[in-house]
Parts: C-alpha cells; sequence; structure tokens
C-alpha cells in the first residue's frame, strides 16, 4: 500500500514552531499586553479648530460710530503725545524731542489712523482707512494752525478729542456724500451698459 501523503503544512503542529527568542523586557510586556484583549475606549470626537472670533462692539448708527471713534483716536494721540514728550524730557532733559521729534509724531498720526480704521470697520462704517485718514490728517493740520501756541496746556486733553469727534463726524459725511454718490453712479453707468446689450 501507498502512503498516504502528508497534508499538514509547516507551523501546523505545536512541537515545530519556531520562536524568536525575546531580547529586552519592552517586548516581553508588548507581548504580554497583546496576549490580553484591550478594553474598549470610547470614540474620542475629531478636535474642531475653534474659530477666531470677530472683535464686536455694540452696534452704533454711522455718525454716532464715528463720533465715539474720534473721541477715542484724540484721547490716544493726546495720551501717546504726552508720554513722547515727558520720555523726551527724562531723556534729554528738555521738553524738545529734537530729530527724534517728528519721526515720533509721524507715529503717532499713523498710530491714530490704523486705531480709527479698525474701530469704524468694527462698526461697519464704509470706507473705515480713507474716513480715518482724512480725519486725523485734519486734526493735525487744525492742531497745528490754531493750537499749536497752547498745546502744552491741560485742556487740550478736552478739545483735541472733541476737534477728533468733529472731523471724523465730517469725514464720515464726506466719504458717505461724495465716494459713496460715485461708487453707486459708477454701478448704474455698468448696469445701463449691460442692459444695452
Amino acid at each position: 500500500m501507498a502512503e498516504e501523503p502528508d497534508t499538514t503544512k509547516p507551523g501546523d503542529r505545536d512541537e515545530s514552531r519556531l520562536e524568536l527568542p525575546k531580547l529586552s523586557f519592552m517586548r516581553r510586556w508588548d507581548q504580554d499586553a497583546a496576549d490580553e484583549p484591550e478594553p474598549e475606549r470610547p470614540a474620542q470626537p475629531a478636535r474642531v479648530r475653534k474659530e477666531r472670533k470677530a472683535l464686536t462692539l455694540p452696534p452704533l448708527s454711522a455718525p454716532i460710530a464715528s463720533l465715539v471713534t474720534g473721541v477715542v483716536t484724540g484721547l490716544v494721540i493726546v495720551a501717546l503725545t504726552f508720554l513722547s514728550s515727558r520720555g523726551c524730557e527724562l531723556v534729554r532733559g528738555s521738553g524738545s524731542c529734537g530729530a527724534l521729534g517728528l519721526p515720533m509724531l509721524i507715529a503717532i498720526m499713523a498710530l491714530g489712523v490704523l486705531l480709527g480704521a479698525v474701530l469704524l470697520k468694527v462698526w461697519q462704517v464704509s470706507d473705515p482707512m480713507s474716513s480715518s485718514f482724512l480725519a486725523v490728517g485734519l486734526v493735525a493740520v487744525l492742531a497745528m494752525l490754531f493750537l499749536l501756541p497752547s498745546i502744552d496746556e491741560w485742556w487740550m486733553v478736552i478739545v483735541i478729542p472733541v476737534l477728533s469727534a468733529l472731523t471724523f463726524l465730517l469725514a464720515w459725511w464726506v466719504t458717505r456724500t461724495f465716494i459713496d454718490t460715485e461708487d453707486d453712479e459708477a454701478e448704474e453707468t455698468e448696469d445701463a451698459g449691460i442692459r444695452g446689450l
């Protein structure tokens, strides 16, 4: 009789099982941990990125927002000018900043323009950068023309913010009257040209 062929495959028998030696404690620990079933963990939700919330202020009409922006910007300009003057006094020993005076004044005005533009943008006033630039420029010109002899007086803390509020209101009115009207006319012209086709 013929012998039956061996149908077992290598590794079917426990006796013929070859195993690599365990060389470290961590591998033994991993093997022991692999033998034990892991408890089920609850699924963790995917991390959701938090979106930045936009700066929000109470809603105001455009003229009121312009007045409030003017007061805030005026106060910041007065405070920065006072601090820079006192800084020069401490460093140089005199109230004059010398060659640094003009660049510091330009930087203060630029910060005033940026602050005004940000506040106007938050209140959704149309064309905030142009309005802020016009308003702060008017404050600077009016202060140099009429208020320069008494610029160090205590009451300038009141006059400059009031003047700034009025110039911001004027700048809003100019922007609304002339720039928004031109934009509306340009859109009407484009619409008329499209309709004529």
